[in-house]
């Protein structure tokens, strides 16, 4: 499969949009990456997909001329680990290990990292109506009002920073920065989940992890977040 001027519809902040920005980079992918504000599709992509939802990944078709879009993140990571050589991946789901790590802090962790976006300038977030649909769609995920989220913030890290002390261990986070092994599906969907944590001012990663995530960032060349606390002050 050849790669033919493809892009790359994402929201900065959303996991399933990172997994693919790193797959891309670790296999050296090109990949225009576009960036627009919650709700306002760039109207000639908007026109011709029938649901609005990211990540999406257009493909021209040389033959038809007409492009071909994609937005399931897993067929997305399928297709890239098909290119420019043999597949990274082994599959593209997590471990059973992982999951249960994360379904353990699921509701936790959106209640420390969605409040803290606003703050961010957010490429998904620049808008005033990007910025309130957002707010009317978390506030009724989480139950509370953002600010009331940020109120809570020592009760939640407290659960969270529990369970970060065995995540390096799940994730073998010293065995990739130290070079024996490959990156796996496992780091995939770490990376994205704990660069988001990590706008958490108040939550401090272990050590390894933060070895992990420094690693992680350079090999991709994705950024990682400065951080927030609950007042919305930049650290």
């Amino acid at each position: 499969m050849t790669n033919n001027t493809m892009k790359l519809y994402v929201f900065d902040s959303c996991p399933y949009c990172v997994r693919v920005r790193m797959l891309a980079a670790l296999k050296n992918i090109p990949l225009e990456i576009v960036t627009f504000p919650l709700g306002q599709w760039p109207e000639e992509v908007a026109e011709k997909i029938e649901k609005t939802t990211v990540p999406m990944l257009e493909m021209h078709e040389p033959a038809t001329g007409e492009s071909r879009f994609i937005q399931d993140s897993t067929e997305i990571l399928m297709i890239l680990d098909g290119m420019n050589g043999a597949p990274m991946l082994d599959g593209y789901q997590s471990s059973q290990a992982l999951q249960n790590w994360f379904d353990d802090v699921k509701g936790t962790t959106s209640a420390l990292c969605y409040p803290r976006m606003p703050f961010l300038s957010l490429p998904e977030l620049s808008s005033e109506k990007a910025l309130a649909m957002f707010s009317g769609m978390i506030e009724g995920k989480l139950g509370v009002t953002l600010e009331q989220a940020l109120a809570k913030t020592g009760e939640y890290t407290s659960v969270v920073a529990e369970h970060l002390q065995t995540l390096a261990d799940v994730l073998q986070a010293e065995t990739l920065v130290n070079g024996e092994r490959a990156v796996s599906m496992d780091d995939i969907h770490a990376f994205p989940e704990l660069r988001n944590l990590m706008m958490v001012a108040e939550l401090e990663l272990p050590k390894a992890l933060l070895r992990y995530m420094d690693y992680l960032s350079a090999q991709t060349g994705i950024t990682l977040y400065v951080k927030v606390n609950a007042e919305g002050a930049l650290i």
